[in-house]
């Protein structure tokens, strides 16, 4: 990502916020620094990047980060113009890593993403169930430093277990049936 230049961050918030209509909200940006950016006073971060790449269909993707207009073409012609890309020493390193760029970025959208399944809850109620009570909020907050789970303790629940078992009991069944 850091290889992108300015110009085209700049082209794609512009498409964003100006075709799209994406606002800052959607972008994960104030209004402020969206207004900054759209005046080229602030730079398009890394992290701005990647939320708007993800906003972008493959084809807008191709016009306006690969400067190339998408087409479409039946299979036929698809095939024939792989075929004679491969076959043309010039245009082989291209479609090499614009494969190379495109699956990367496919299989990691495929990868990252998970449905949690019914069997999937009900192997989590019977962990829940099982553990001591620092490994259950350490279950529910993703932690596995007990200090980290002390502090939630701390924070959330005054220092007290047992408000903390109180509240597990209560809303527990309901979060896990909301997931």
């Amino acid at each position: 990502m850091r290889s992108i230049p300015d110009d085209v961050r700049y082209r794609i918030f512009n498409y964003l916020w100006n075709v799209r209509r994406v606002g800052s909200r959607n972008l994960g940006i104030s209004s402020a620094l969206a207004n900054m950016v759209k005046n080229r006073k602030r730079r398009v971060t890394d992290s701005l990047l990647k939320c708007m790449l993800e906003l972008l269909t493959p084809e807008e993707y191709a016009e306006l980060v690969e400067e190339v207009t998408a087409v479409r073409v039946d299979s036929n012609t698809f095939v024939k113009i792989l075929v004679s890309a491969v076959a043309d020493p010039a245009l082989k390193p291209i479609l090499v890593e614009f494969v190379k760029n495109r699956l990367a970025a496919e299989m990691l959208a495929e990868t990252t993403r998970y449905t949690v399944t019914k069997q999937d809850l009900q192997e989590f109620r019977s962990v829940l169930e099982k553990k001591v009570l620092g490994e259950i909020i350490a279950v529910l907050t993703g932690q596995t430093d007990l200090a980290k789970v002390e502090m939630v303790i701390r924070h959330y629940f005054g220092g007290s277990i047992e408000k903390m078992r109180e509240f597990y009991d209560e809303n527990a069944p309901q979060i896990l049936e909301e997931i």
